[in-house]
C-alpha cells in the first residue's frame, strides 16, 4: 500500500509553450486532477494542494519540472509528519534549485547548528542559505493565467528528406524544408533554426515502414545559442570536433548561431556555425554548481 503525504505546488512563471508539460507533470505527481490537467490554462501564483502525493517524491517532482520545463519558476513542498521533516524546493531559472527542510506551512526550517554556522559566514552566503534570493525573485513575479500555446502538425518523410510544418509559416502556409535527417533529434535541430520546437514526446510513426513520422510543434524564438545536447545522437560520434563538423553540414542556413555540444561525460564544447570544418572547438567550463551553492 502506498505511503501518502500532503504537499503543495505553486507555479510562478511559465512560458505558454510549457503549459501543457507543466500541467501533465503536476498531474503525474498527484497535485492536480484530470480536469485541471486537460485545460489549456495555468494560473500563475495559484497553490495546488493534495493529501495524496507519494512520500519523499517532492524533490523528484522539482527535478522533473526543471528537466521538462527549465524556464519555469515554482515552489513545491511536502509537509512533515511525526517521523521526518518536510521538504521545500524553490526554483528560479536564474538562481537554480533551492532545497531545505520545512514546516507544515512550507516555511524553511533550520537547526540550532545551522544558525550557529550561518553566523560565521558573510551576509551574502547567509541569505543564500536562507533562500532569500529565491523568495525575493518569486515575490516580484506577476500572477494570473497563462494559456497554452497553439501547436502545429509536423510531418517528416525520412526517405524523401522532407519536413513539413502545416500552416507553419508566419504569413500563413506550410513550412516545407527539404533537409536530409536520420533521426528525430536531427529534425528537432533543423526546425529550431526555423522558429519551431517539437512538443516533448510527440513523435509517433505515421506508417508501418518507419519512413514517415508525425509530431507537434510550437513557435519559439530563433535561438541565439543553440544547445543541441546531442549526447552522441550524430552516429554515436566519439570526437566532438567531428560531431561539430557534422552539425555544421546539417544546419547550413544559420551561420551566426553558436552551437554547444554536450558529450556523454557531461563535457561541453562550443563551435560557431560560421567556422570551417576542422576549426578549433572550445572546451567550456564545468557544469553549474550544486544547488544552494553560495556565489563566489
Amino acid at each position: 500500500m502506498p505511503d501518502w503525504s500532503a504537499g503543495s505546488a505553486t507555479i510562478h512563471a511559465c512560458p505558454p509553450c510549457r503549459v501543457r508539460t507543466v500541467l501533465e507533470t503536476l498531474q503525474d505527481y498527484g497535485l492536480i486532477d484530470s480536469d485541471i490537467a486537460s485545460s489549456r490554462t495555468l494560473h500563475l501564483g495559484r497553490r495546488h494542494d493534495s493529501d495524496e502525493i507519494a512520500r519523499d517524491s517532492i524533490t523528484d517532482l522539482a527535478r522533473s519540472l526543471i528537466q521538462k520545463a527549465p524556464e519555469v519558476a515554482f515552489t513545491v513542498y511536502e509537509e512533515p509528519d511525526r517521523h521526518q521533516n518536510g521538504t521545500i524546493c524553490f526554483h528560479v531559472p536564474e538562481l537554480g534549485l533551492y532545497t531545505a527542510a520545512c514546516d507544515v506551512f512550507g516555511n524553511p526550517t533550520f537547526t540550532c547548528a545551522d544558525v550557529v554556522d550561518m553566523e560565521s559566514v558573510p551576509l551574502g552566503q547567509r541569505q543564500h542559505r536562507l533562500g532569500l534570493p529565491w523568495r525575493r525573485a518569486i515575490d516580484a513575479l506577476p500572477t494570473g493565467p497563462v494559456d497554452q500555446q497553439d501547436t502545429f502538425a509536423v510531418e517528416w518523410n525520412r526517405s524523401r528528406g522532407e519536413i513539413i510544418v502545416v500552416e507553419g509559416l508566419e504569413c500563413s502556409g506550410d513550412l516545407i524544408l527539404a533537409r536530409p535527417a536520420s533521426t528525430t533529434m536531427a529534425v528537432d535541430a533543423i526546425l529550431a533554426t526555423d522558429g519551431h520546437r517539437i512538443v516533448e514526446n510527440s513523435w509517433t510513426p505515421a506508417d508501418d515502414t518507419g519512413n514517415r513520422m508525425r509530431a507537434e510543434s510550437y513557435r519559439y524564438p530563433r535561438p541565439t545559442v543553440f544547445d543541441a545536447q546531442i549526447a552522441w545522437w550524430i552516429d554515436d560520434c566519439s570526437d566532438p570536433r567531428e560531431a561539430a563538423t557534422r552539425l555544421l553540414n546539417l544546419i547550413r542556413d544559420s551561420p551566426s548561431v553558436p552551437v554547444i555540444l554536450t558529450d556523454q561525460h557531461g563535457r561541453k564544447f562550443r563551435v560557431n556555425l560560421a567556422a570551417q570544418p576542422g576549426d578549433d572547438v572550445d572546451l567550456l567550463p564545468p557544469a553549474s554548481p550544486e544547488p544552494n551553492a553560495a556565489p563566489l
